[in-house]
């Protein structure tokens, strides 16, 4: 009887620990899966820059030349391309799917990713026409898509680095000056609402928008703007209502 328990106990404390090597072993696995899907993605748009873009001196600026012809014959849905020189990894290309899912969990291949791609919200035009388009991105970890944006919910980011960014389009290259960062809720008309016309109610948006913006950058904002919204995850935790806003005025065509 002494016996059978003690063979009993012997077994659960082995079951206690295989259970406990598995609670350790499981996630690891899962982060290690992750982090390696993350490093695939990263490799993945470091090869398309490198094969579809090329860098060239034109006066005292550094610009992109793309290969729109070669983009599109990838992905026709690809719209444009953004690059943020405070924010090493922020140099994607923009796409654009039917609806704000499909590019959550898939890369501008249409490959699965888990860190999606920076992709514009699908009502809005895709030539960038209109006064204020929304472009969204992963707050992935590892800092890639837009997970450095949240650097500039610090003052003091934004003070060291400026607030400027290139949007490329196969109709030019604009340069875009953040006038706000504000945290907000997804879905918040007060953020995210499109189809302004010019005049005076687009005015009293974006001014609420600076308004809200947890430090002051400066940049004055008019009833005639063209303004891009940019937005992320303030988690990192895509199922969290939560979200990051940085707004963002043109200011010049550069070419």
């Amino acid at each position: 009887m002494e016996q059978s328990q003690k063979k009993k106990s012997k077994r659960g404390g082995w079951l206690i620990w295989l259970v406990a090597v598995l609670l350790v072993l499981v996630p690891g696995f899962m982060l290690g899966k992750i982090l390696l899907q993350y490093k695939g993605a990263r490799d993945e748009y470091r090869q398309l820059a490198q094969t579809y873009t090329t860098v060239t001196q034109q006066g005292e600026s550094q610009l992109r030349e793309i290969d729109w012809e070669g983009l599109k014959e990838q992905n026709p849905q690809v719209i444009g391309w953004i690059q943020m020189d405070s924010i090493e990894l922020l140099d994607y290309p923009i796409v654009q799917g039917e609806d704000n899912g499909w590019y959550l969990t898939h890369s501008y291949t249409g490959a699965y990713r888990p860190a999606g791609a920076i992709f514009m919200e699908c009502q809005n035009d895709p030539a960038f026409v209109d006064l204020h388009t929304i472009v969204y991105g992963h707050n992935v970890k590892d800092g890639s898509m837009f997970g450095g944006l949240t650097q500039y919910m610090e003052k003091s980011f934004w003070e060291e680095n400026g607030g400027d960014f290139l949007l490329y389009t196969p109709a030019g290259v604009w340069k875009y000056k953040i006038f706000s960062v504000e945290q907000t809720q997804s879905e918040d008309p007060a953020c995210y609402t499109i189809g302004f016309a010019p005049g005076e109610e687009y005015e009293a948006f974006l001014q609420a928008m600076k308004d809200r913006s947890v430090y002051d950058t400066g940049v004055e904002v008019d009833g005639d703007d063209y303004v891009i919204t940019l937005s992320t995850c303030v988690s990192g935790d895509s199922q969290s209502s939560e979200r990051m806003a940085v707004h963002a005025k043109c200011m010049q065509q550069l070419q």
